[in-house]
Order: C-alpha cells, then sequence, then structure tokens
C-alpha cells in the first residue's frame, strides 16, 4: 500500500525480532522496519465506499483497506484522484496532530492503514517506538487518548510498543 517507497541500507535481521519506527502525522504516515531495507510512506487519508457501488475486481491497481461491514477505504494519492470522480471529498483521520474527533472511522481505517503499512509480523518478536505530539499550548485537547489509542491499535497487531 505504501504510495512511496524510500530505499536505504540493506539490513541484517537479529533472529526473529523485529524493531519498527513509526510517525503517524496528519498528513502521512511513515513506518521503518529493521528486518527491511525500505520506508513506507503514505498520505493519511481515506474515501469511503461502499462495496455496492464499486467491484473489488475495479481496485486491482488502487490503495485500499477493506472493513467490516461492506465497508471499503481508497486510501492515499488514490483517494484523492477518486475523490474527484465520484464528486465526494477524502476524508482525513487526523486533525492538528491528533486522532479526529470529526471521523467516526477515524479509528477503524487508521488501523487498516497501520496494519497494511507495517505488514505481516506474525510469530515475530516486534517492538514499535511511535511518535506522539508535544501537548499543545492552545489547543484545548490531550494527547493522553491519542496515545492510547496507538498502543491499542498497535497491541491489536501483535506489537509490543514504546
Amino acid at each position: 500500500m505504501a504510495e512511496e517507497v524510500v530505499k536505504t541500507k540493506a539490513k541484517t535481521a537479529v533472529g526473529d525480532t523485529i524493531c519498527i519506527g513509526l510517525d503517524v502525522g496528519t498528513m502521512h504516515l511513515v513506518c521503518a522496519r529493521s528486518d527491511k531495507s525500505d520506508i513506507g510512506i503514505t498520505r493519511n487519508v481515506f474515501l469511503p465506499l461502499d462495496t455496492d457501488d464499486i467491484q473489488i475486481s475495479e481496485l486491482s491497481d488502487i490503495s485500499y483497506v477493506e472493513g467490516e461491514d461492506n465497508e471499503l477505504f481508497i486510501v492515499g494519492s488514490d483517494a484523492f484522484k477518486y475523490a474527484n470522480i465520484f464528486g465526494q471529498e477524502v476524508s482525513r483521520p487526523m486533525e492538528k496532530g491528533l486522532i479526529s474527533p470529526k471521523e467516526i472511522s477515524a479509528i477503524d481505517v487508521l488501523t487498516l492503514m497501520l496494519k497494511d503499512l507495517i505488514g505481516d509480523v506474525k510469530g515475530r518478536d516486534t517492538y514499535c517506538s511511535y511518535s506522539i505530539p508535544a501537548q499543545a499550548i492552545d489547543e484545548g485537547r490531550s494527547v493522553i487518548y491519542h496515545k492510547k489509542v496507538f498502543a491499542r491499535i498497535l497491541k491489536s497487531l501483535g506489537i509490543n510498543y514504546t
């Protein structure tokens, strides 16, 4: 799913342990893994669609994630492209550096996008350090909820976090 891949020097895996660095920003999601030489980058936007509106076979070259209840989310730059085609606006799961309170699907979509961006870690001892914003001085929202949501997402993916 990563729209952009940055190549780095080849890594040598140590046993079955994977270390992940994750930057969850308002504009981009960025993931680096100790067992891969690629850094995955994707735009942090989505376009919700109902599978009644489009067939999965039509999405072969499109970045998307599937949710429950017949939900389909086109993600990243493809979301912008198809928003214009369908006459819709993209949704952002984050706002001002924190999870958006305006998007009901934000946590579900972020979970699906991160699962796809991080990739398979089943059966591997995996540790992730992820970014959280500093407490804003001009905004009444707390980063504690944001931090706990991402901890829960990583835990649901079987990843230890710091």
